[in-house]
């Protein structure tokens, strides 16, 4: 997400910059046909749209397609525009994703803090 980061227009880290989203991960269970039992919670938080890497204090985008449900203090049209653009635009470069051709021994590490 640094790179995703790094690739937004001035204007649009400006907009994003301070802005808050609300993350929902009730949203990826639904997407996989999952529903919750009566009195069952899946965790809820607000975070920050743009965040800084703990060790590397690099600025990075921290919205996703999986929990993300909208940006808040924003009208609704406008948040699910930018997340819909957002997450299409990781969808849709290869240069923004890893690849893994998986065999015997295989072994891939990542920074969840930052994917």
């Amino acid at each position: 997400m640094y790179e995703e980061f790094s690739e937004l227009s001035n204007n649009l880290k400006a907009l994003l910059m301070g802005k808050t989203a609300f993350h929902n991960g009730e949203i990826d269970l639904r997407d996989y046909g999952i529903k919750l039992r009566t009195g069952q919670e899946y965790p809820q938080a607000s975070q920050p749209v743009i965040v800084r890497h703990p060790e590397t204090s690099s600025p990075l985008l921290f919205v996703n397609g999986s929990f993300t449900s909208h940006i808040e203090d924003m009208p609704r049209w406008k948040s699910d525009m930018l997340l819909s653009g957002l997450n299409d635009f990781v969808a849709k470069n290869a240069r923004l994703q890893c690849r893994v051709k998986w065999t015997s021994n295989t072994l891939v590490m990542r920074d969840n803090r930052c994917v």
